[in-house]
């Protein structure tokens, strides 16, 4: 701050105000600029919440080709699926009947919704609440993810999860960020595992899962010999 008050014009009023390990501050006339330190990492039911906000901005768009019955059905079982996967301890377990019937009915009729609830179902905040509720609810998601299509084509995410998860290190799994332009730091979770499964949930949104099932097959062509 010392060599910025110096460096100074006579008869100029700066206001800088620095938050902590700011760097490329500009200071000159007429520029007022405010560097803050990063936010908290989101915790467990924000990044949920902000999930399902991305599924439901996403259905809202979907009910546009849908009947008015339609609508009010798939709308329905959104609130379902919302207060089950947000239910906390004192709200008691989770439903697996009420999970599986609002997630068959949304990708079974609105199929288009896959890109989007599929990710937020293998999210690292939906994985805790679905294995509150029980193996049978697992082995729903696992079933779904197995059979995938990109573009007509079959996809087996948890498989592609499976070999991110236990055939790259970390300094691979961040390396194969890097070279996607995807910020490793920015997906949820601490550990390899939970990057891993938030990877394959953001590429799944972006549309991008395609590209990064080619680069894995090219990095780990052993891993998808097929039998």
């Amino acid at each position: 701050m010392e060599n910025i008050m110096r460096n100074q014009p006579v008869g100029k009023n700066y206001q800088v105000t620095i938050g902590d390990n700011a760097t490329g501050v500009a200071v000159g006339e007429r520029i007022q600029m405010q560097v803050d330190q990063p936010g908290a990492p989101l915790t467990e039911r924000q990044w949920l919440t902000t999930l399902l906000a991305d599924f439901e901005a996403a259905l809202a768009q979907a009910t546009r080709l849908l009947s008015p019955y339609e609508t009010h059905m798939a709308l329905f079982h959104a609130r379902l699926l919302r207060q089950e996967l947000l239910k906390t301890e004192t709200d008691g377990r989770p439903s697996t009947d009420i999970m599986m019937m609002a997630g068959t009915w949304l990708l079974t009729r609105t199929p288009s919704l896959a890109g989007v609830l599929l990710p937020l179902f293998m999210s690292v905040p939906a994985t805790a609440v679905i294995n509150q509720a029980g193996e049978s609810m697992m082995k729903w998601v696992e079933n779904r993810a197995a059979h995938y299509e990109v573009d007509g084509s079959p996809l087996n995410l948890v498989a592609l999860r499976q070999v991110l998860s236990s055939l790259f290190d970390a300094g691979e799994l961040r390396t194969l960020c890097f070279d996607m332009h995807i910020d490793f730091d920015n997906l949820y979770g601490e550990g390899k595992s939970d990057k891993a499964r938030e990877l394959v949930a953001y590429c799944v949104r972006h549309g991008r899962i395609a590209e990064l099932a080619a680069r894995c097959r090219e990095l780990r062509p052993f891993a998808f010999v097929e039998n």
